[in-house]
């Protein structure tokens, strides 16, 4: 089947498989992603004390590894990144 464009490609769609057609594949992404998503989000806050160690404010450790992360996204990446060009 040729289109002509994309709303073409959309008006033969709906016309020979109806508005499902545009759902089509959906469903396992859904159920792969679905359990992954639940477990982050109810286990987040037991990881947040674990990280820093019951304390309500982050401790030296977290704040240290927090220093680092910035530290590769702001001076290490734009380095790398004008490498590659």
């Amino acid at each position: 089947m040729q289109y002509k464009g994309v709303f073409d490609c959309f008006a033969k769609m709906y016309k020979h498989e109806g508005v499902f057609s545009f759902w089509k594949g959906i469903l396992p992404p859904i159920l792969v992603e679905t359990p992954k998503r639940a477990l982050k989000f109810f286990t987040f806050e037991q990881y947040k004390q674990f990280c820093m160690f019951g304390s309500p404010t982050p401790t030296p450790l977290v704040r240290f590894f927090i220093e680092i992360k910035r530290h590769i996204m702001l001076n290490r990446l734009p380095t790398y990144c004008r490498h590659i060009h």
